[in-house]
């Protein structure tokens, strides 16, 4: 069940009643701009929103709390302190959410019979402007602040075209499992570019990782990951650098992707992607005759064979392969699901999941499927 009910103010008997609900749970989004300038934002002096958020994420349980940032607009609310200020508002949501400005003709007129500078041209798009140099400015704020709330880019800012036009990355992790809880290791990460919907092989990062501690053998740790082939590889603190340029900005495809992301997240908590997408979700919805394992579906969509020449000298349950499978995986159960194409924002309601609110739990072996699900 979904539905949405819009309210000025949110108080105290407000969120007793939402945690009183047994059989639905309520997410409330507070709109929040930062911007000090009344002739764009008529509400700019009053503190609703700021005092309504602050009582949400004191009382609430069941009941979650997300702020929308909107909109960002160049010489508006992208100054470091107003930045700073609005991360600061969010630090205890659930998420924070950002986006830009509707740029259409009535809005732009408007603005501007008012004497505000609107810094985009006349070439008026339906749908929200956010440049890539203010979404840079946006995560590297949100990296300065120190904040552990999630960060997410609303995906309507590029999502109207086809889904192949958008920027993903398909990713796979290894790791020394689990069962190491807060002292699990990474052991090889495999990133490739989605372009024009298919793997992007040249621009592919694959690499080991070496933990910097003994791994003992074990049958659940993948095939190769020695002690021996882990000692010459570079480090976790060598690597990250390179992850983030590669991920940050980026809609990350995995398969199972919040396995994935629970890790990376614990070991690379900086790191920024705008949302995740996972395989084994839209294969979920489409009811194959096949299990839905990364090789069975590889197997059953006759995928097997490109996957190894692609990641020659690679093996299921590696990086490299599985990265691979996943990246061809994503445009085949498109095409099963979407036979004459389809949208990001179509892709994303159906295989998207949010990244768990907050730092990685200490002790934690699970994580939550979607943000609002349980444990």
């Amino acid at each position: 069940m979904s539905g949405t009910w819009t309210r000025f103010r949110v108080t105290d008997a407000d969120m007793a009643a939402l945690e009183r609900l047994r059989n639905l749970r309520v997410t409330l989004l507070f709109t929040y701009s930062g911007i000090t300038d009344p002739r764009v934002e008529p509400i700019a002096k009053s503190a609703i929103t700021l005092t309504s958020l602050g009582t949400a994420c004191r009382a609430r349980n069941r009941t979650k709390a997300i702020l929308y940032w909107r909109p960002i607009v160049p010489g508006w609310n992208d100054d470091p302190a107003t930045m700073a200020r609005v991360l600061d508002v969010g630090r205890d949501a659930d998420a924070i959410v950002f986006t830009g400005y509707y740029h259409k003709v009535q809005n732009a007129e408007y603005l501007r019979s008012l004497g505000v500078d609107v810094p985009y041209s006349d070439g008026y798009d339906r749908r929200k402007v956010m440049p890539a140099e203010l979404d840079e400015k946006v995560i590297a704020a949100w990296r300065e602040s120190g904040a552990s709330v999630p960060l997410f880019r609303k995906t309507s800012c590029g999502s109207h075209g086809d889904w192949t036009t958008a920027q993903l990355v398909a990713l796979d992790l290894e790791g020394s499992g689990a069962q190491d809880r807060d002292s699990e290791a990474i052991l090889e990460i495999s990133v490739v570019p989605i372009t024009a919907g298919q793997p992007d092989m040249p621009a592919a990062y694959p690499t080991l990782v070496n933990p910097g501690r003994a791994i003992p053998r074990r049958p659940w740790i993948s095939p190769g990951l020695t002690a021996d082939a882990l000692a010459g590889a570079p480090g976790p603190a060598e690597v990250g650098p390179e992850l983030a340029r590669r991920v940050d900005g980026q809609a990350v495809v995995g398969h199972n992707v919040s396995v994935d992301w629970r890790l990376l997240h614990r070991r690379y908590p900086a790191i920024a992607p705008t949302a995740l997408i996972d395989t084994l979700r839209l294969a979920r919805s489409l009811n194959l005759e096949s299990k839905n394992s990364l090789s069975a579906l590889t197997d059953h969509l006759g995928l097997t064979g490109q996957v190894e020449r692609l990641a020659a000298g690679s093996q299921p349950h590696r990086a490299l392969w599985d990265t691979v499978a996943t990246a061809l995986l994503l445009p085949a159960l498109v095409a099963i699901r979407w036979p004459t194409g389809t949208t990001l924002s179509a892709l994303m309601e159906t295989a998207a999941i949010l990244v768990p609110a907050g730092p990685a739990r200490p002790g934690a072996t699970s994580v939550q499927d979607t943000l609002f699900g349980p444990a």
